[in-house]
């Protein structure tokens, strides 16, 4: 099994004023049996990139090939495809829509011409394996918590036993105990896995190569974890340059060509520039607290606001984490890029 992008360009609002390249020019093989995790800051294309694979989007420019077959060619079994590229919804909300949990989990398994009984069976391991409980079975997927969506919606594209299984930000609203199952299941997962995530922590437990998206529509992928790259970032260049070095050095360069005689960082870059380690730092503290806070099995039964609580916190630190962590590299390299014309 293969999933492969050639020269693929995504561009929202061509033509118009608005116009924006999310993706420019990417080239990119899925590695057959791997676990890629997928990064970058906010808004750097990362669920674009995604929804190219599985034929949500059609690119711009370029070809996007499963098995070697253009998915976007006259007579491509797009649904076909769909079963073999399954992709679990940033927002769960946009992939709930049945009457009730084990009907809406059964759906992908109908879909692929599977028996009642066949269905049944798959969308009840699916459910186990995410911990999801028998007795909410029957109830409305629009009446679970936000934690309990995202595990249905998860254990849905499971029940279709995808040759790819995608996932754009599945550890939001999870509890430490299903990150936990998460993670398991993932683990023993035989297929290729995708997963965009701001959760550094967890893409360091389960990726075996990350792809980096900088947000200037370019990708840089790395073998090894999320902390192996951004070290490698933050280090000193390599001698062969990778691409968020260059498209950094191409900022730097349009600021010194466009300001040759005042060509350096501004105060508030400087001041970033030694502030922002410290804020990731406290950062990091403060999610290694919540998240003990939240392994205390007992919390969520005893002071479920609290859980709640904790959990959105958590999910915003991780976001001021990882956008501090993006800040700071990128003004890093800007420095060192202007440090050269000097």
């Amino acid at each position: 099994m293969s999933l492969k992008l050639e020269d693929v360009t995504y561009t929202h609002s061509p033509g118009t004023a608005y116009e924006m390249h999310a993706l420019e020019h990417i080239n990119l093989e899925i590695p057959n049996g791997q676990f890629v995790g997928i990064i970058g800051h906010t808004g750097s294309g990362k669920s674009t990139l995604v929804q190219h694979l599985n034929g949500l989007i059609r690119p711009t420019a370029g070809r996007v090939l499963y098995n070697g077959e253009d998915i976007w060619k006259e007579g491509y079994p797009l649904r076909e495809l769909r079963s073999h590229v399954g992709l679990v919804f940033q927002y769960p909300e946009h992939q709930l829509f049945e009457t009730d949990v084990i009907t809406d989990v059964c759906f992908g398994p109908k879909n692929q011409g599977l028996s009642p009984e066949e269905c049944r069976k798959r969308a009840e391991e699916a459910l186990d394996h995410v911990g999801f409980p028998k007795e909410m079975y029957e109830k409305s997927p629009f009446e679970l918590s936000g934690g309990q969506k995202r595990r249905v919606a998860i254990a849905g594209v499971l029940a279709m036993n995808p040759d790819f299984l995608v996932l754009d930000e599945p550890t939001n609203d999870l509890d430490m105990d299903t990150l936990d199952l998460l993670q398991e299941v993932l683990m023993e997962y035989d297929g290729t896995i995708l997963l965009v995530s701001h959760d550094r922590d967890f893409i360091d437990r389960v990726v075996t190569s990350v792809i980096y998206m900088p947000g200037d529509g370019s990708v840089t992928e790395h073998a090894g974890s999320y902390s192996e790259l951004l070290e490698k970032l933050r280090g000193k260049p390599a001698a062969k340059e990778d691409k968020k070095t260059a498209a950094a050095k191409s900022i730097a360069k349009a600021t010194v060509s466009g300001n040759a005689k005042t060509a350096k960082l501004s105060y508030k870059q400087q001041c970033l520039l030694e502030v922002l380690p410290q804020e990731i730092e406290k950062l990091e503290a403060e999610i290694a607290a919540i998240e003990e806070e939240l392994g205390n099995p007992d919390l969520y039964t005893a002071d479920p606001d609290k859980f709640d609580a904790l959990s959105s916190r958590l999910n915003e630190a991780q976001q001021e984490k990882d956008d501090a962590e993006n800040q700071w590299l990128e003004i890093q390299m800007l420095k060192e890029e202007l440090e050269k014309t000097d």
